[in-house]
């Protein structure tokens, strides 16, 4: 299941339109499209895409400022037990 479009509204007020955003799970690409339809500079990866871009351990080469993701469900732990890139 990908993440619906309008689950990305109470973001808005703090997403900067200068920032470039990560979205580090973006799957089939929904809030990557929604996210540049909206006017902001987007990088995406995931690891089903290329396995190398697993999120807990890659980050862009070019930076960016604000990771914007939901990432699935069945690795919560993972993403909340002190991992960081």
């Amino acid at each position: 299941m990908q993440t619906p479009k309008f689950a990305l509204e109470p973001l808005y007020p703090y997403l900067k339109k200068d920032w470039t955003l990560w979205e580090a799970a973006c799957g089939k690409g929904y809030l990557v499209e929604e996210l540049q339809a909206k006017g902001y500079k987007v990088k995406w990866s995931d690891i089903m895409r290329d396995p190398r871009e697993d999120f807990l351990k890659y980050s862009p080469k070019q930076g960016f400022d604000c990771q914007v993701t939901n990432p699935p469900y069945d690795i919560k732990d993972d993403c909340f037990n002190g991992h960081t890139i």
